[in-house]
Formats: structure tokens, sequence, C-alpha cells
């Protein structure tokens, strides 16, 4: 009988390949000689990692070595564990102080949390906290007047954060604004960190309202609805590239009289791609995604003219402040009253639609961000739609999780794996925070009958081994035990911030103060 050591190691790598990692941790385990095999970078460069990592979405898991590998996936083996316990333990919990009243806030995988306040004086200001281990501090803290939403990414092979910022002023004008954003180097940084406004567009409200803005890698995105007498919006989007300050205009292919719910730029590094994801009414009312390709004269690599460009700021630096004193970053002057209206351009071919039935009823739909492998061109994009009392139909209580593979060619056969679970009739949902790659959600829900809210986990479960067919297994829980006393209530919660990789889940008050709960 032929020992497993005993077999050429081209064998032991391709067995490895078919394992799940925790067979492999548990194979390191074993013997000297299957772990010297089953440590190499080779090895962790070939299993599948299908489950959030506590890592950068620009950086490939092969640029990272095999112990570095291994400790990100026994934290989240570790994570998922406790994820999908019926009941937490307790988890560490932090308190932020604010000061202001937070209604939109998004966390970054560099360990920091952007958020857009308002003060008692209706002033709106955009924040920027270091969520470290020596406890929260601030690193930014600027003025936008009438910001209503913005975006966050992190830069390529940096620290630093492009952030997009929409807003309406007293003019009735719309403005979109794009920051670079520098992280501090240390804690005993004392100068002030570098704020710059490298993309500016403002336009007519009677143009269109800025209504959701999405950005990735260099390339920023915002919709802009507008009515024309009509009870349907007619959605167009403008897409920004913030290297040459390229700015275009695009109608999306997707049916005037369909209820617009999403937008997302495809791929954390080099967006090619945009998705689109709108509900058809009707008797046979169906969840619809388009995916188009980008259109060719947003990567022109020659500067346009100046009348067709949008104005870029030169970096700013702010001035010396002392040690100790909390920091107000200056950005850059303010933008001009009004940018030159951009070029409507064609959308790029279409790659792939999908379409899966639903409930003819209005749909609550959220979606992931739209993860993109360069190596195989697939990308997925989880999908998040609630129907119930709260949206019209009590007799379709219930609440549907739906993930997207779009293959590399159309010829391709796509796979959607749908996922539906109850839901009581009378409850609605307030708001709703599902994970970058769509693995995990956190929502806070209202019962309508006796006005009690609730904050409410998911985990919609890994696929199964290979070659098993096995479902995902579907978990549901309240996010914190009923017994545990906590220094707020659920229903003062006015914003969630969730990273499904770190187990973070951030909550904002009407009080003030955010809570950053670690599980």
């Amino acid at each position: 009988m032929v020992n497993l050591i005993q077999l050429p190691e081209d064998v032991i790598v391709c067995v490895c390949y078919w394992l799940r990692v925790e067979d492999v941790l548990r194979l390191i385990e074993t013997c000297r000689a299957l772990h010297t095999l089953a440590s190499s970078d080779y090895v962790w460069h070939q299993i599948p990692l299908d489950f959030p990592l506590a890592t950068r979405p620009d950086k490939p898991h092969t640029s990272r070595p095999a112990n570095e590998l291994r400790h990100l996936a026994v934290q989240a083996l570790r994570l998922n564990r406790n994820w999908r316990r019926p009941v937490f333990a307790r988890p560490r919990l932090t308190r932020v102080d604010h000061g202001n009243i937070v209604f939109r806030s998004e966390l970054l995988a560099n360990d920091r949390l952007c958020t857009l306040s308002r003060s008692l004086t209706s002033m709106t200001y955009f924040t920027v906290w270091v969520l470290a281990d020596s406890g929260p501090r601030r690193e930014h803290c600027f003025e936008t007047p009438g910001a209503i939403n913005f975006s966050a990414a992190l830069v390529r092979d940096s620290d630093d954060s492009l952030v997009a910022i929409i807003g309406r002023t007293s003019r009735h004008l719309e403005y979109l604004d794009v920051y670079r954003v520098s992280a501090s180097r240390s804690v005993e940084d004392v100068d002030y960190p570098q704020v710059s406004l490298v993309a500016s567009v403002c336009r007519p409200s009677h143009e269109g309202t800025f209504n959701e803005v999405h950005v990735a890698d260099y390339i920023v995105a915002v919709s802009l609805a507008r009515f024309e007498g009509q009870h349907v919006p007619v959605y167009q989007i403008l897409l920004v590239n913030t290297r040459t300050c390229v700015h275009l205009l695009v109608n999306p292919s997707i049916p005037q009289y369909s209820d617009h719910k999403h937008f997302r730029l495809c791929g954390a590094v080099e967006p090619r791609h945009i998705l689109f994801l709108n509900t058809s009414p009707g008797r046979t009312a169906s969840l619809v995604t388009h995916i188009h390709a980008l259109p060719s004269e947003l990567f022109d690599i020659e500067p346009p003219p100046e009348r067709e460009s949008i104005r870029a700021r030169s970096p700013h630096t702010p001035p010396y402040r002392p040690r100790g004193s909390p920091p107000h970053s200056t950005p850059s002057s303010p933008p001009p009253p009004a940018s030159p209206p951009p070029r409507l351009v064609e959308l790029g071919p279409l790659v792939h639609r999908h379409e899966i039935p639903t409930v003819p009823v209005r749909l609550q739909t959220y979606a992931s961000d739209v993860q993109m492998d360069p190596s195989t061109g697939r990308c997925a994009l989880a999908v998040l739609a609630f129907h119930g009392a709260y949206v019209g139909s009590r007799g379709q209580a219930g609440a549907r999780s739906t993930v997207f593979s779009l293959p590399r060619k159309r010829s391709d056969s796509a796979s959607a794996d749908v996922q539906t679970f109850r839901m009581d009739p009378l409850v609605g949902l307030d708001i709703v925070c599902i994970g970058r790659s769509g693995r995990r959600a956190v929502w806070l829900e209202r019962n309508w009958e006796t006005d009690a809210f609730a904050l409410v986990k998911a985990d919609f479960g890994a696929p199964g081994d290979k070659g098993a067919g096995e479902k995902r297994q579907l978990v549901v829980a309240p996010l914190l035990p009923p017994h545990l006393a906590l220094p707020f209530e659920a229903h003062a919660c006015q914003s969630l911030a969730f990273d499904e990789a770190r187990g973070r889940v951030c909550l904002a008050l009407h009080t003030g103060d955010v809570y950053v709960l670690d599980f």
C-alpha cells in the first residue's frame, strides 16, 4: 500500500487543489513533509479561496506569500464560524465621539471609516476616521455644503482614497466633487494630511438630479434622473475619468418604463464594464441585469480640449497645525459655478443579460459590488431583493438573494443561484448593507405593528464542494443577542456601514455617536 507522502509532489499538489481550505490546514498539521509541501506559495496560489478575505480588492491573492494567505484564511474561517452562529458572543465595542449626526457612512479596506454628517446648523461635513487598535482618531474633516451622498475607494497601490461627493447648492445646481484624500503615515504626523480636488462637475438641476454615485479605481459614475413631466424618471449616467478629466454622458440601454434600481462599475482594478439592475413591471415581473462595456472614448490617452474637459485642481498643502489639535483638512479652492457640457456617447456593446422571474410587486433591491476575475473574465454580483407588506404585498412576504455569474463569452451558459427566505409580513426595512462580495449582509428592520426595531445579520453561505451539487446554507438571525446590555438602542440608528471580510459593523446614531462592532 502506497503512503501519501510517497506519491510524487505534483500529485499531492493536485490533490490539494481539490481540497477545501480547512482540509489543507489540517493536512499541514499532519507531518513535516506535508507541512512543507502544503505551505508552499504554489499550493496557496492554486487552491480556491471562496470566502471574503481581509485584503485590498486591487491586489490579487497570487501577489501574497503563502504564510500571509494562510493567516488570512484562518481569520476568515474563524469569522465565518462566529458569523453563522444563531447567537453571537459579545462583540468588541468601540465608541467614536463623532459630534455630528451621520447620515451616510462607508468602511474602507485600510481601516478607515468615511462619514457624511450634518451639524445642528445644517452644515454638512466629510470626515475620515482611522480605526486603530489604540483607539479611533479623526484624520480628515472638511465642509461639503449641501452634500447628500458619496462613494469612496482606495487608490491602486496606495493608502490614499478617491472620494466622490454629490450634492445640491442653494442656487439649484447639482455638483460632483472628486477628492484624493491622503492617508497619514503615522500617529505622530503633525502636518495636515493632504486633500486635493481632482475633478469637479456642476450642472443645473433642471438638466437632471444626481441620484447615485459609484467609484472604481480612477473611474467615477453618477446617475442622473430627469422626470420631464413623466411619473417614471429617465436615467442617464455621467462617467468621469479622473486621470484625464474626460466626462461623458451615456443613456442606459434599458426600457424607460422599467424601475431603475442600481448600477455598478465592474471591477476594482481597471473597470471596463458597467452593470444596470432594474425590474420590469407587469404580471411577468422579473429582475434584469444588463452588463455593457464602457465607451472607448472614456479611456482616450490624449487629453481632451479644454472646452470638453472638466477642470482639475493642483494638490493643496494645508498649513501647519500644532500637535494634539484636531485635524481640519482644507481642500482646494471651490469649483467654478458651471462646467462644460459633457459629450453624449453610446455605451459599449452588451456583454451579458440575465433575467430572473419575481413577484409582480415593487421590490426593495440592494446590490453588492461586481467582483471580476481578470484571469478568467468572469464576474459575480449578489442582489438582495425584499418584497413584503412594507412594499405592498402581504401575501408575498419574503426576501431573495441572487448571485449571478458572468461567463467570458456570451455563448457560454450563465449560472444563477437563487435563495428565498420568509419574513414576517408586518416587518419592513429601514437600512440595508450588503457586503462587497454579497456573501453577508446586515439590516435594520422595523415591526409596523409593535414599532420595535431590530438589527439582523445574514450569511448566504458558500458554494458546496466541487461536484457535490450542494446548495448554499442560508443563515438569518439577530445581529446581537437580546440579553446583551448595550449603550444604544436599535431605533436610534441613522446609518450603517459594513465590512464583511473583517466582520465589522458601524452604527451611527442620531445622538452623534458612532459605535464600531467587531465580531
